[in-house]
Formats: structure tokens, C-alpha cells, sequence
């Protein structure tokens, strides 16, 4: 119950931050650069334990490019942007964090399952 109602009041919270977010030229250049980093970031982070899980464990064909794009969540991310003491980069930082979060929902949630619908179909050639 108390996990439900502090999600709450952090959506909240969230919501009422995002008239907080400013676009701008420079913006839209650090959020490009943002998510890249991010998908590159995830993926170092699911391939480095898959190379040194590989010779004691099988993994399924596939399992990097699938977990690599499926792996973002964004509550943690944008409670962090929030609770930045103000400074002039606290409202970049914010928009970046945001635009990335909703790239994660909206892009990567809605291309997860046909991407691992075409990855089971096409197996890895070992």
C-alpha cells in the first residue's frame, strides 16, 4: 500500500515537472545524443555479463539485441532529474531525461515485440 501511494505522489511529482521542460536547438542535440548513449550504454551492460556468462551457460539466440532495446525504465531516472538542487543545467538535464523516457516508452515499448518476433525467426547461425 505505501509503495503504491509514493508511486503516486511521484507521478505526481512528475507530472507536474514537466512544464518544466524547455526545447531548444541544443536540446534536441543533447537528447539525440542522450538516447544514443543510452541504447549504447544498455547494450555494454548486457553484453559484457552474456561474453562472461557464455561458457558456463547457453543463452537463446538473439537474447543481446532484444534485452539490449527492451532494458530502459524511466521512474528512477526522472526522480533523479528532480531532486537536482537548481542550476542553470537542471532544465536541460530534465529535458533530456524526459525525452528519453518517453523514447523508451513509446519507441522502444512499441518496437519490443515485433523486434523479438524477428529475432526468434530468424535463429543465430551457430
Amino acid at each position: 500500500m505505501l509503495d503504491e501511494i509514493l508511486n503516486a505522489i511521484l507521478f505526481l511529482m512528475t507530472g507536474s515537472e514537466v512544464f518544466a521542460v524547455t526545447f531548444s536547438v541544443g536540446a534536441i542535440t543533447a537528447d539525440q545524443l542522450a538516447i544514443g548513449l543510452s541504447v549504447l550504454a544498455r547494450w555494454c551492460a548486457v553484453i559484457v555479463p552474456i561474453l562472461v556468462l557464455r561458457p558456463f551457460r547457453e543463452f537463446a539466440p538473439g537474447i543481446v539485441p532484444i534485452m539490449t532495446w527492451e532494458g530502459f525504465k524511466g521512474k528512477i531516472s526522472v526522480t533523479l532529474a528532480l531532486s537536482l538542487t537548481e542550476s542553470e543545467f537542471k532544465p536541460l538535464i530534465l529535458t533530456v531525461t524526459y525525452i528519453v523516457v518517453l523514447f523508451s516508452i513509446i519507441v522502444q515499448g512499441l518496437t519490443v515485440a515485433p523486434m523479438a518476433q524477428q529475432v526468434s525467426c530468424n535463429p543465430d547461425p551457430r
